[in-house]
């Protein structure tokens, strides 16, 4: 839902701050998920995880983890203040009160999923998403607040979803210090500590760019490199969808190699042939959809499509663990994306500007894919048509070419390669079209 969020406010965003504004909020929002993720120490997983047992007592496990959690934001409470009166660091507010709703409804979501309220999530997304767009209009409209507006419509936003989440799951009545545990505190501390180092890789893979472009070039690319990030969201939603039935599905479907390979050559197909739809109609979108003085983020996106399009195939074959009970492979198959990623963009900002980010992040997610390829034949294999990728991977970087360095749009070339691209996967677009018209008769049938 965030990602719907920020991709619909580009057309107002942009047209009421400037790069260099833009770009601070973006690294503010980067340091405060990066500060979350060490404060809540996972423990919204471990909720969900022990609430889900069978006899377990919800509100000892949510009593202990919200403990956890306060204990936790004291102490950032009190090294950021300290930090604050030697530093005075910018929007400080922003930060005590950012992190202290993150806690909250983190621990309201686990809570929430563990106690199937479901609905209650989706309707909250649904309302949090129209308050979000109302406080973005007026404050970057007819109030102009600029920066503060953006931070305050994030900070009121999250006040908002947890009043509905708070309210929805009577949490207060679950919350008991009488439940306080010293064994439930460690045992909910074991399972959650492993999953830190995880989601601080892919913190590393997703946004220390944002880092690396503020340092070595400044607020103002920021601002643009955080608008041409937004344009693969359309990729990452798509396979976001594909990613939650598949997980279901190959755990359901375990040990059977001719589903799971059938599924892939859905998704390459899927994956190449929305990138490169994306990259045929990106400069006119781009120009709609964005103010003029960020425009240029167009020259970022083509690199950024692939890597998204190499980051779904990774993720892919990172079910494997999930089915097979070794998630520490997920784990150690990132680490060399995120290693990669990081040096790749430190080495080459200097010399290529902007353009490392979008490189990194290629590089990045091309490295994993391609360890995970490898690590993961002990639990299925699939059978990779690697002439076949590699044919399609140099059409859309050639499409990425003209799109970077070309003036004229050349939409005659683009189409030419999508067309190909259409050939290429014929036998899979026919067979998926196939499968969809049984899919909507037997539906249908049902239905009478």
């Amino acid at each position: 839902m965030p990602r719907i969020i920020s991709f619909l406010m580009l057309p107002i965003v942009t047209r009421f701050i400037v790069p260099k504004d833009y770009g601070t909020v973006d690294l503010l929002t980067v340091i405060v998920s990066l500060t979350l993720q060490i404060v809540m120490l996972s423990i919204d997983s471990s909720v969900i995880r022990f609430s889900l047992e069978k006899f377990s007592d919800k509100s000892k496990i949510v009593s202990n983890a919200a403990f956890i959690i306060a204990a936790n934001y004291i102490i950032f409470a009190t090294i950021f203040t300290l930090l604050n009166l030697f530093l005075s660091i910018p929007y400080a507010w922003f930060f005590y009160l950012s992190i202290l709703l993150g806690c909250v409804n983190s621990i309201l979501n686990a809570f929430a999923r563990a106690t199937d309220h479901i609905k209650l999530i989706s309707v909250n997304n649904i309302l949090g998403t129209l308050v979000n767009i109302t406080l973005i209009f007026l404050f970057l409209g007819p109030f102009r607040l600029g920066t503060i507006g953006f931070l305050l419509t994030s900070v009121l936003s999250g006040v908002f979803f947890t009043i509905v989440l708070w309210s929805g799951t009577k949490l207060h009545k679950f919350i008991s210090l009488k439940k306080l545990d010293s064994g439930t505190v460690r045992e909910l501390m074991r399972f959650s500590l492993p999953l830190v180092p995880n989601g601080l890789n892919w913190w590393i893979m997703n946004s220390s760019d944002r880092i690396v472009i503020s340092i070595f070039l400044g607020t103002v690319w920021n601002g643009i490199y955080a608008v041409s990030y937004k344009i693969p969201t359309i990729l990452s939603m798509i396979f976001g969808i594909f990613y939650q039935g598949w997980q279901l599905s190959a755990i359901e479907e375990s040990g059977k190699e001719q589903f799971y390979n059938n599924v892939y050559k859905v998704l390459e197909f899927v994956l190449f042939i929305t990138g490169s739809l994306v990259l045929l109609v990106l400069k006119p979108v781009i120009r709609i959809l964005v103010a003029e003085d960020y425009f240029i983020s167009y020259k970022y996106v083509p690199l950024l499509i692939i890597g998204t399009i190499f980051q779904g195939l990774s993720s892919f074959y990172g079910v494997a663990y999930l089915v097979s009970k070794k998630t520490k492979g997920a784990f150690f198959t990132s680490i060399y994306g995120s290693v990669t990623n990081l040096l790749v963009n430190i080495l080459l900002i200097k010399f290529i500007g902007l353009h490392a980010a979008a490189v990194s992040t290629f590089a990045g997610y091309f490295v994993m894919w391609i360890v995970r390829v490898i690590d993961t034949r002990k639990y299925f294999r699939i059978n990779l048509n690697a002439l076949r990728l590699t044919i399609c991977t140099l059409l859309l970087l050639i499409q990425g070419f003209i799109v970077i360095f070309l003036n004229r749009d050349h939409y005659i070339v683009h189409t030419v390669i999508f067309t190909i691209l259409l050939v290429i996967y014929k036998d899979t677009l026919l067979s998926t079209i196939s499968f969809s018209k049984k899919f909507l008769i037997h539906d249908k049938a049902s239905m009478v």
